[in-house]
Parts: structure tokens; sequence; C-alpha cells
């Protein structure tokens, strides 16, 4: 048997390789004026020269919304007001119903809906400022039937029925109320203030972020962990920058590659003001006005709940003597109160348990105890009591809730 030796010269990874190397990808964009209407049409990463400002807001939301019924959504990504400001993306694994991606309303702006609309329009819909339809078999020579489609979603007003709370936050696009909006966040950035919180536009980005930095023409900031207001307001006064809402962020992951494109600061920054006893929100690069008609409603149904004040005769939280909430709750065991605080209780639902309440009296009545030290506290109180509420209104027979007699 013959056999072969091959030497390998001792070189460079770099001589090996061709003289040039070059990385490309395909992208384009096509202009399409139809029925009054301008569309962009994006293709591969075509939708990076796109500016923010020619864009709708929430158009691709109206139309998803106006497309796929409340019973055939299967994700959302939400940002929620108050709080930790939290940015989130909910999925399931199949459509099901609305209800199950877990919205609050009250303090929750949804930025983005995906759903399983009729055949006739896609495979799937997904919308937010943009639109993006999954279609098998589509050719351009079918664009205009398509369109008119599209164009008559985004002129309903259908999805008031299931979405109504879309219409909780307006996207405002009227000048001179930007600029003042604006100029108050320029306040609260030089101040550092923490009424002013940082998160980036696009959900999935903070999961490849490592950190970030600051720009401004040639200027580049320390790398930053986090954007804090404290860490922004510092280099806001070192550079004595003239609008703090222009400055560039560019993100980076753990091995130094950017992460998405560098978009402005006014893109991170989320916060809640009032303007002329107006309430506004600012969210991913834009501002959006609270419904009054929905505050006004909120407030009715605040006003309609009885007020037990004096037949439970609550002892003021005293810090002091109550340093913890499980302290104040079990100073009330006394009254013949049980206290269920930190109980968790199986349900019969698969891998399923449930802290029914903090106290329960022996009239039965179930009392959720929480410190209001923020907007996210009191959702966490209300979001308890109805777990509880639903519980019980779903199961009439008991059959589901658990038997919480003889709990010392």
């Amino acid at each position: 048997m013959r056999s072969s030796h091959w030497t390998i010269p001792r070189t460079s990874i770099a001589q090996l390789l061709p003289r040039r190397l070059v990385n490309s990808h395909s992208a384009a964009l096509l202009l399409i004026s139809y029925r009054g209407y301008r569309f962009i049409l994006a293709y591969g990463r075509g939708w990076q020269a796109i500016e923010r400002s020619w864009v709708d807001p929430r158009f691709g939301l109206r139309v998803v919304a106006n497309a796929v019924s409340a019973d055939r959504v299967r994700s959302v990504e939400t940002r929620t007001l108050g709080g930790r400001h939290l940015s989130r993306y909910t999925a399931m694994p199949t459509a099901g119903p609305l209800y199950e991606l877990g919205i609050e309303p009250i303090n929750t702006l949804v930025r983005q809906l995906e759903g399983i609309p009729s055949p006739n329009l896609a495979g799937s819909a997904a919308g937010s400022d943009s639109l993006r339809l999954k279609i098998s078999h589509f050719s351009l020579a079918q664009l205009g039937e398509k369109l008119d489609q599209i164009i008559q979603l985004d002129e309903s007003d259908a999805y008031k029925q299931d979405y109504d709370f879309l219409d909780y936050y307006h996207p405002i696009r009227n000048e001179p109320v930007q600029l003042r909006l604006n100029g108050e966040v320029d306040r609260l950035l030089r101040e550092g203030s923490h009424q002013i919180a940082f998160a980036p536009p696009d959900v999935g980005e903070p999961i490849t972020i490592n950190h970030y930095v600051l720009c401004q023409g040639k200027r580049v900031s320390q790398e930053l962990p986090e954007l804090t207001a404290e860490s922004v307001a510092s280099v806001i006064a070192d550079w004595s920058v003239k609008d703090p809402l222009e400055l560039r962020v560019a993100a980076y992951d753990a091995s130094g590659e950017a992460v998405g494109r560098r978009l402005r600061l006014r893109h991170y920054v989320v916060t809640e003001t009032v303007l002329d006893g107006q309430a506004y929100i600012a969210a991913a690069g834009d501002w959006y006005q609270v419904d009054t008609g929905f505050l006004a409603e909120l407030q009715r149904g605040i006003t309609a709940i009885p007020d037990c004040t004096a037949e439970l005769d609550l002892p003021e939280w005293d810090l002091n003597q109550y340093p913890e909430e499980r302290h104040y709750n079990d100073s009330l065991a006394c009254r013949g109160w049980k206290v269920l605080d930190r109980r968790h209780f199986m349900i019969e639902r698969p891998g399923q348990k449930v802290e029914i309440c903090d106290l329960l009296t022996p009239a039965k009545q179930l009392l959720c105890v929480k410190r209001m030290t923020s907007s996210s506290a009191l959702s966490h109180l209300f979001n308890q009591g109805w777990v509880s509420w639903q519980l019980l209104a779903d199961n009439t027979e008991g059959s589901a809730i658990p038997d919480i007699q003889g709990i010392p």
C-alpha cells in the first residue's frame, strides 16, 4: 500500500485567504403611489434606509388589529408605563385568545401585534408602524389587489370591538406640542431626573447588548453597561451638549460588534409628563397622548367601587412598627383573620399555583395588601385581586378553588 505524506508550510491565515474579501447583503426599496397612499416595500435590509419620520405611526398595528380576530393572536410586543418601564415580547406556540397574552391596558402600550388573518390576506401578519405579511406565493402582478386589501383594513375601525385599548394612547404629530414636550425632557435629562428611563426601541436587542456608548460627531463616551439618568446627564454636562435628544446611541455585544443601528437618544427615552393638564408618554421615539375619555371612564369605574374603609378599620401602616409587608399582615392575625401572605395553593391547572390573597376575614373577604410606592406596585396589587376574582368567577362550583379550610 502506498502512503502519501503532505507537508503544509508554516504561514499566516491571512496568506491562505483570498486577497479581497467581500461581505454583501441584498437590499432593495420599491416606492409606490397608489390611491392617495405612498407605500415603501422593503426587501432584505432595505428597511434600514427608511427614515422613521417618514412612516405613518401605528399603520401596521391598525391593519393587523383589523385583520386578526381576538382568538387568532400569536404574539405581542408591549412597553409597560411606570415602574421599571418593562419591554416585553410575549408569544404563544400557536395562535390563541388575546387575553392569554396578559395585556394590562391601563398601563401598557402595545407596540406590535402578530396573528393569523384570513387566508386571502396572508399566512400571518405582524404590525407596528410598518406591516409585515407572510405570503407563500406572491407576484408583483397581484400587488394592486393586495394594496386594496391593506388600504381597506387601514381605514376600518372594526378593531375597536376587540382592541379598543389601542386607542388609549394616540401618537402625537403636532410639531409645536412635540417641541414643548421635548423641552421638558431636555430639562429632565440635564438634571439626571429619575423621571427619565431608557429602553432600546427594539425588544429583541437587550438580550444581545453588552454596553452602550454615546456619540456626538467624533466624540465617543466611555462604555456604559446601562443607560441611566446619572450617566447620561454626566455626558451632557461634560460635553456641554446643546440638544441632548440628538445624541447618538451605539449598542455593542460582548464581542464588540454593533447591535442594530445608531439611533438618537430620543428613541431610548421613556417618560411620562403632563402638559396643559393633558397626560403624555414618550416611548421608542414617539410621543403619545393619553386618551381623556379613557381616563374619565377609568375614574368613573374607580368611583363606583364600594368604600369599605370604615368597615375594615385597618390600622395605619407605620414603617417603624411594620418595616415589611409581612409584618403588617401578621399583626392583623389577632383579629381572627387568616394570613395567606406568601402561601401558594395549587389549582386544578397543570403546574399552576396562586397566592389567593394576603388576608382572609371571617366574612370571606379577600384582602390584598401592598404599599403604594410606585405605579408598578399598584399594578401588582390589582393584578393579584384580578387573578383571585377570575378564579372564583370561572369556577362557580369551586372545583378548581384550593381548599383553604382549616388553615392555621
